[in-house]
């Protein structure tokens, strides 16, 4: 059974986990079903995407450790490759991302959240990054996210101490950015998915070139034409006519 589901209504893609027997944790072919969950989704007409535990109390316990071997003992397995490959997809996705965490958050499940644009967090959420308690290391690409989103110095406390957070200090320090459960969340999501698609696309894209540096005349061109865009036409007419616009 896949432990990733994805469903679309509304416009918004919720892609829920369910693993209750390990606790949501990921399995090394979960990663390629999450890639494969990320490419439909790039395919259809959603206009955002929803992250979510379907398991009561537990987000994600990070990695199964049980397919872990003794060094040594065998082959290695490729952990890094699937991995990689489900991340970046759901990071590269050219809509608005969306995670929600209520319950524990470890590991590997926080490297997933890293991969969305926003977080938000349920009363429950608890958060860790605890390789070095089991004497591993973290994917570079991950720990760039992480300090991206909470500053080195932060990044740097989470792993070596190995401590667990909770949603107070996860929401100080900037691991996510709001505090929402239940209807919060929909109306959150829904909202998002209420706006122009082109214009969501557009400034995601612009996010990210502007962040990295990126003021070139692409990035100019992608603003420009924003104002020629068959949206801004129904939210100008819906601004003069004293409406809300209503976008497909």
């Amino acid at each position: 059974m896949a432990m990733f589901e994805l469903s679309i209504e509304n416009r918004v893609a919720t892609l829920s986990m369910r693993r209750p027997e390990k606790r949501n944790a990921i399995a090394n072919s979960a990663w390629r079903e999450l890639a494969a969950c990320a490419e439909e989704i790039g395919q259809s007409s959603a206009k955002m995407v929803l992250l979510c535990s379907a398991v009561d109390g537990i987000f994600s316990a990070g990695a199964d450790i049980g397919e872990f071997t003794m060094p040594g003992d065998g082959e290695p397995r490729d952990l890094a490759g699937p991995m990689r490959s489900g991340l970046d997809a759901l990071a590269a996705l050219s809509i608005p991302t969306v995670a929600h965490v209520d319950g524990g958050c470890f590991g590997a499940g926080v490297a997933l959240i890293l991969a969305c644009d926003i977080r938000l967090a349920g009363a429950d959420a608890r958060f860790g990054v605890p390789p070095a308690k089991l004497g591993l290391a973290y994917p570079a690409e991950d720990l760039a996210r992480l300090a991206a989103a909470v500053g080195r110095a932060q990044a740097a406390r989470l792993i070596f101490s190995g401590e667990n957070i909770d949603r107070e200090e996860a929401l100080r320090i900037g691991l996510v950015q709001m505090a929402a459960n239940g209807a919060a969340v929909g109306k959150f999501c829904n909202g998002i998915a209420a706006n122009s698609a082109s214009s969501l696309a557009t400034l995601k894209s612009l996010l990210d070139r502007g962040i990295a540096g990126r003021f070139d005349a692409e990035s100019r061109n992608l603003f420009t034409q924003s104002f020629q865009s068959d949206d801004f036409a129904s939210g100008l007419a819906a601004y003069h006519a004293g409406e809300r616009p209503v976008f497909e």
